[in-house]
């Protein structure tokens, strides 16, 4: 075999390798980046997610809030029916008309399940029992996260639902502005001496013409320098309100009464306050302490939340807060958090967040 058939054949086996090792290649399945992870929800449920969820699903507006706050609206593909009802007054529909274009998905008590699985999302949030969640769950084939809104502050709600959509650093951004904002107050209230503190009860739903469901914890009275004489009372309903009575709103005697308002006809008002003959020897009442507040009205959204904080100080502490500019602090809030710019008239309008 001369030199020329030797190269021949060296090259030929040459081919032969490498077209094996071709073939060998394209016959592996391709590599998946998988990026699997899970979250603790509020039912103390693991649930394992592929990826962050690009197509959500809220059957609550708690989660429908933290959603937009953190800027993942355009995630969002289908819409609760609480929410939708909610329209006039609820900040995410108002910030984001587009909402009402979505899907109605039904509600945490009732989704429908039809329209929840032709959106194909990868992931639903809802307020359930670790029972019915794990068979709602079951029944998409997609993650179902449980959350809840606390009546006081809680972060890791922004924290859960930012892990959950790929928006953790934008939740985390929000975070630190609503503790900021929120230190500007207490860096002065925490200093006030507990025997300058007003006594404040908060009366929630009014719109049934009664005043003895309040809130034992609610986040903003104390921080405003204020003091919950409810405090202490259990609570009576999943969601941490507690149902009393008259005469233990008497033996409180509160220097200041906070009520549940709408403007609507159907919501006890001020003077409906002030001239029940029950109350007439309570501080708030006699020294004409009765406000409207925006309380529990339609949750909790921590826009309204900072703003009220604000609101209660300067009714708290007037003095101290005198120099306090509300609209321009509130509508500042609703700006950063939603992108509503000059909302503080209409919200100051639709609850009757006015100082006497």
């Amino acid at each position: 075999m001369n030199a020329k058939q030797i190269i021949l054949l060296i090259s030929g086996l040459l081919l032969v390798i490498i077209a094996g090792s071709i073939i060998i290649d394209l016959s592996k399945p391709p590599v998946q980046n998988i990026s699997t992870f899970t979250v603790v929800d509020y039912e103390g449920r693991t649930v394992t997610l592929e990826k962050p969820a690009e197509r959500v699903v809220s059957l609550v507006p708690s989660a429908l809030r933290i959603i937009t706050q953190i800027d993942g609206a355009s995630k969002l593909v289908g819409i609760d029916n609480k929410a939708l009802e909610a329209e006039p007054t609820i900040l995410p529909i108002l910030a984001h008309p587009e909402y009402l274009d979505l899907p109605n998905v039904g509600e945490r008590k009732e989704p429908n399940i039809e329209v929840i699985l032709s959106l194909n999302p990868d992931v639903v949030f809802t307020t359930q029992s670790s029972d019915n969640a794990d068979t709602l769950q079951g029944q998409l084939g997609v993650p179902v996260i449980c959350v809840l809104s606390l009546p006081e502050a809680d972060y890791d709600f922004f924290r859960l639902v930012g892990k959950v959509i790929g928006k953790e650093q934008e939740a985390e951004s929000v975070i630190e502005y609503i503790q900021e904002q929120t230190e500007r107050i207490t860096s002065i209230t925490e200093n006030i001496p507990e025997g300058e503190r007003p006594t404040v009860y908060l009366g929630l739903w009014t719109n049934e013409k009664i005043i003895t469901n309040t809130m034992p914890s609610y986040q903003g009275v104390e921080p405003a320098g204020g003091i919950n004489v409810a405090e202490d009372t259990a609570p009576t309903t999943y969601w941490g309100s507690a149902e009393i009575n008259k005469e233990q709103i008497i033996s409180w005697n509160p220097d200041i009464i906070l009520i549940h308002w709408l403007s609507e006809p159907n919501y006890m008002t001020t003077q409906d306050v002030y001239e029940d003959p029950d109350l007439q020897n309570i501080n708030a009442v006699k020294n004409r302490q009765v406000y409207y507040s925006q309380t529990t009205s339609e949750g909790k959204d921590y826009a309204r939340t900072l703003a009220e904080l604000y609101y209660f100080a300067k009714i708290f502490h007037p003095d101290t807060f005198q120099d306090l500019d509300l609209n321009a602090e509130c509508d500042s809030f609703f700006s950063r958090l939603y992108g509503l710019n000059d909302y503080y008239t209409e919200w100051t309008t639709e609850y009757g967040i006015t100082i006497q």
